[in-house]
């Protein structure tokens, strides 16, 4: 395509003129540059050589990320309502948040006012700042922390509502290879969320909300840290703190993803918290595999995604503003001084897009492979039949992982 576009010119006239063809080749949207042509066009080459390769190579694994994908998008899609969610839950902790911080100033003004010294140069009484007492200091603390518990609140309710939605979907009967699922399963999930296990939601994100605060604390020793001379610094104090940050960040991606398969434990089974962590603890460990090739197969799935959906978006802005008159004549008002700002911008628009739809797949593949893993223990333990409600390409997903494991 862009080859073709860079020697369009030399094409024509080998065509039309040299061999005499009297026909019109059409033109193609490109750069508008020969040489910006000809290396995207090697860049696509070398892409869809590469591409190929990878293709012969894992060809397996590929239809694995197939199959877990059509499963995904299958209770997207009974389900619709589910994509929306991440963009109500962001809306509500950003105001969360926004109230957080105005009760922050406020918390902070009730200590002393005092003049503060910035160095020489500055005349003396000029900066202000407040000085509290102990109990307010302790005051300051126990508000940081509780507004970093309900911020983790607000995402395990997230979480909760996508995995009782995603059971809610299991459970409904399958009729004709479509689900009949009851209306309204998000605003049921977040009722049962508030009402029945609101305990268990809040005992889990207090823990995230705990090691947040120590990272961020430990976090701020480090930058104190590397602020001061080599001369001045300590190395083993330095090392440490780094070695902390990477232990706590680490510790808290596990407890993130073990939270999310203790809530569909305690979605299935109305589990506390720690029953529901330790089911899902021994269920991990029982079936790795599945999860694991469901994990590296999402993680592919939400790498593409976030990488092709703002690149097309981007590229596509770029070409609507520099192609069409409207916005690229001078005497137009709605004409566009600088394309590539706004271009830019709408890259990251469907940035955020993306990502607030593959943070959804994520959870939901999660909660369904649970959910399937859940009722097929248990169908098992009481010797009864497969469940005849779940779709085929759910039970082609566990057998592609089955295979691998019987393959590895």
């Amino acid at each position: 395509y862009f080859i073709y576009g860079a020697f369009f010119e030399e094409f024509r006239n080998v065509i039309v003129e040299d061999a005499g063809w009297n026909v019109v080749l059409p033109k193609v949207i490109t750069t508008s540059d020969r040489n910006w042509d000809i290396i995207v066009a090697i860049l696509c080459m070398l892409v869809g050589f590469g591409v190929a390769c990878f293709w012969c190579c894992k060809q397996k694994s590929i239809n694995f990320v197939i199959v877990a994908v059509k499963a995904t998008i299958r209770v997207l899609y009974d389900v619709p309502t589910l994509i929306l969610l991440p963009a109500v839950n962001t809306l509500a902790r950003a105001i969360v948040l926004t109230f957080a911080v105005w009760g922050f100033a406020l918390i902070i003004s009730v200590g002393e006012v005092a003049a503060y010294k910035l160095n020489g140069l500055v005349p003396q009484g000029v900066a202000r700042t407040f000085e509290h007492t102990q109990d307010e200091r302790m005051y300051i603390l126990y508000y940081i922390f509780a507004a970093a518990w309900i911020y983790e609140f607000l995402l395990a309710l997230q979480q909760f509502i996508v995995a009782y939605t995603v059971l809610i979907w299991y459970n409904a009967p399958l009729d004709n290879g479509k689900k009949k699922v009851p209306c309204a399963p998000i605003l049921r999930a977040g009722f049962m969320g508030v009402t029945y296990h609101l305990g268990s939601l809040a005992f889990g994100s207090v823990l995230l909300a705990f090691f947040r605060i120590i990272y961020v604390l430990v976090t701020l020793f480090y930058g104190q840290i590397k602020k001061k001379d080599d001369e001045e610094s300590n190395g083993v104090a330095k090392a440490a703190a780094a070695c902390c940050c990477c232990c706590l960040t680490c510790f808290e991606q596990v407890l993130r993803y073990l939270n999310a398969g203790a809530y569909v434990m305690v979605a299935v089974n109305s589990d506390s918290y720690c029953q529901g962590a330790d089911r899902a603890i021994k269920l991990i460990a029982s079936e790795f595999v599945a999860i694991g090739a469901l994990e590296g197969s999402t993680f592919v799935f939400q790498l593409l995604g976030n990488i092709s959906i703002p690149a097309a978006g981007g590229y596509l802005t770029f070409e609507m503003v520099t192609r069409l008159e409207q916005f690229n004549d001078v005497g137009s008002v709605d004409y566009i001084a600088q394309p590539k700002v706004i271009a830019v911008v709408g890259g990251l628009i469907c940035l955020g897009v993306s990502m607030s739809f593959m943070s959804i797949f994520d959870t939901v593949s999660d909660a369904m492979l649970f959910a399937f893993m859940t009722d097929e223990e248990w169908r098992k333990e009481h010797g009864l039949p497969p469940n005849p409600n779940i779709p085929e390409n759910l039970r082609s997903l566990i057998h592609a992982g089955d295979r691998e494991l019987q393959r590895t």
